[in-house]
């Protein structure tokens, strides 16, 4: 083994300058081409040199493919024109090594069943991003996102078996919702590799026939015969034992089932958690490559919390080749995000889905499920009605606040919420408001007293409102508290209310949305009572069992009473002034 650099260098050159007036010449030229490329490529392979190696395979699909098709075209000579065509397939066959579109098409040509003559201009970008993956030391993280029937999972099959034909002592980890996509995925897979594409574009397993080419084979596993481990690629399910499973890559496909988990905050939390702490800690290093590929169904479910970390840590921004794709400053990560319909209502993948067939699916489908499912934009779906993307939010403190106010609602029971939020007045607009604080602890109200007068003196909160079905004594200690630190500015009111929750808070949910404006997500850590709340206000559902619903409904009490100041249903007890 050489380096033959030089030699492509040459060839290279001369192949470009040959013309089609000499036939003869240029097929020799291109022999010798593709010589001195294998030659190079089996040394570049023997130093582990990826990007020489893709670089190779780069040349031969910029600038050779075309020019041999060409070449046939006008060629003659049928017998020329054969040798031409034997030789191109040569050339095909090594560009897949590193080209996972080459390779795609490279193993569909032995198929009936056609997916990339239709997907795979849509799918450029996925397709380059992933080749760039593959070889580049920074990028390690890649999120791709795109409607159904676009070859999204079949991409991680050929991506897995290409890898493995590069590299068949890499170990990969692959994790979806259901065993039967691990069976599935895993057999996909297999196909791919036991097959005769597989064989040409990697010469060294021809002579391992059928099943040979595997040292060892399960539903859930691959072990290539040439692998120095046990095996090279796991399946597991989001449920399944990922520990103890070493990997260099993790692909993560279709994490969530469908439309009915993407209102269960809780699972989300869970896999997320799964993620962090099983999942990603499968690498010996901190060069863990991450694929994942899915529907984004909701703001805390994890293809959106990987990109919203992104955005903390690292600038994104649009990559100007390749639409629908930002990339990270850094060049760590990379977001694609394929929508059916573009900006101008017109279909991204016409080959698969006429622009008329999808805006008749759109007008027919819910329009959460169009949002998520096809536009791989997720708003927040129905009976979520306190989602961040229906909220006015700010991202630093607003100006021209006034009067300061706030409410209380004590926990009832151990399980509940102490929630007290407090709001500023927006000076010169009419019942507008900023929620600036909020005390949100699971605490008895005996431990908190301190707490709540603290806050209502470090806001200088003018009216304090308390709903208070219990103990009627509440009001009466916090103003002697308050009077004990020398704070007389506050008016405090208790309330008592017989109307159902639920009903209160849907009714006063347009003041809610409305005349409020938030801390935007992650303004603060989600682990401070502001984050807790927020986290319990926007995951608030009127279709679904709620675990908590202190926050909102303590939002609400602050509405009733200083918004809707005609409408509210609350029985007033009395008030102290200082």
């Amino acid at each position: 083994m050489e380096d033959c650099s030089f030699l492509i260098k040459a060839y290279h050159q001369a192949f470009l300058n040959s013309n089609y007036n000499d036939i003869n010449g240029l097929y020799r030229i291109a022999n010798n081409l593709y010589d001195s490329m294998h030659r190079h490529y089996e040394y570049c392979y023997s130093i582990k040199d990826e990007r020489q190696q893709y670089r190779i395979c780069q040349i031969i699909d910029e600038d050779v493919l075309s020019k041999l098709d060409n070449a046939v075209y006008v060629c003659r000579n049928e017998i020329l024109a054969s040798k031409i065509l034997e030789l191109r397939k040569l050339f095909f066959a090594m560009s897949a090594r590193r080209i996972l579109r080459n390779f795609a098409f490279y193993v569909e040509q032995y198929k009936d069943k056609k997916v990339w003559d239709k997907t795979a201009d849509t799918m450029e970008s996925l397709f380059h991003y992933i080749d760039v993956f593959s070889i580049s030391p920074k990028l390690n993280l890649i999120r791709g996102s795109m409607m159904p029937s676009m070859g999204k999972s079949y991409i991680a099959n050929l991506f897995v078996a290409q890898t493995l034909g590069n590299d068949p002592n890499k170990q990969v980890l692959r994790i979806t919702y259901s065993d039967d996509l691990c069976i599935s995925t895993t057999r996909q897979t297999s196909e791919i590799i036991n097959s005769q594409a597989f064989r040409e574009v990697f010469p060294r397993y021809k002579d391992y026939a059928g099943n040979k080419i595997f040292k060892s084979q399960t539903s859930y596993m691959i072990c290539m015969a040439d692998c120095e481990d046990a095996y090279n690629l796991n399946s597991v399910t989001r449920e399944g034992q990922g520990t103890g499973k070493r990997a260099q890559v993790l692909i993560i496909d279709d994490l969530l089932k469908d439309d009915s988990e993407s209102y269960n905050k809780e699972l989300h939390r869970k896999l997320v958690n799964r993620y962090d702490s099983t999942w990603t800690s499968r690498a010996e290093n901190d060069s863990l490559k991450v694929m994942l590929l899915g529907t984004m169904w909701a703001d805390t479910d994890l293809l959106n919390v990987v990109y919203d970390r992104a955005c903390e840590d690292d600038i994104l921004v649009p990559d100007p080749n390749h639409k629908w794709t930002e990339v990270s400053k850094s060049g760590e990560s990379v977001f694609i995000g394929i929508p059916a319909l573009d900006e101008n209502n017109e279909s991204t993948c016409p080959k698969r889905y006429s622009t008329k067939t999808l805006r008749k699916r759109k007008k027919q489908m819910d329009h959460f499920l169009w949002m998520c499912v096809y536009q791989q934009n997720p708003i927040a779906p129905e009976g979520i009605e306190f989602d961040y993307k229906v909220l006015k939010t700010y991202t630093s403190v607003p100006e021209g606040l006034g009067t300061r106010y706030a409410t209380l609602d004590p926990a009832r029971k151990g399980k509940n919420y102490v929630s007290m939020p407090i709001l500023y007045e927006v000076k010169g607009e009419q019942d507008q408001y900023v929620l600036m604080d909020f005390l949100y602890k699971k605490k008895s109200m005996k431990e908190l007293y301190d707490d709540i007068v603290e806050k209502i003196i470090y806001h200088r909160v003018k009216y304090f409102l308390i709903e208070n079905n219990t103990d009627t004594s509440l009001a009466y200690v916090i103003d002697e508290k308050l009077h004990e630190r020398g704070y007389y500015g506050c008016v405090i009111k208790e309330k008592y209310s017989n109307e159902n929750k639920e009903k209160r808070i849907k009714d006063n949910q347009g003041y809610v949305r409305g005349n409020i404006t938030y801390p935007a997500k992650g303004l603060y850590p989600s682990n401070s009572d502001m984050g807790k709340a927020m986290e319990g206000i926007t995951s608030y559902s009127f279709n679904y069992p709620n675990k908590f619903d202190d926050g909102i409904d303590s939002i609400v009490l602050f509405t009733m009473e200083f918004i809707d100041k005609d409408k509210n249903s609350f029985n007033e007890i009395g008030s102290f002034k200082r």
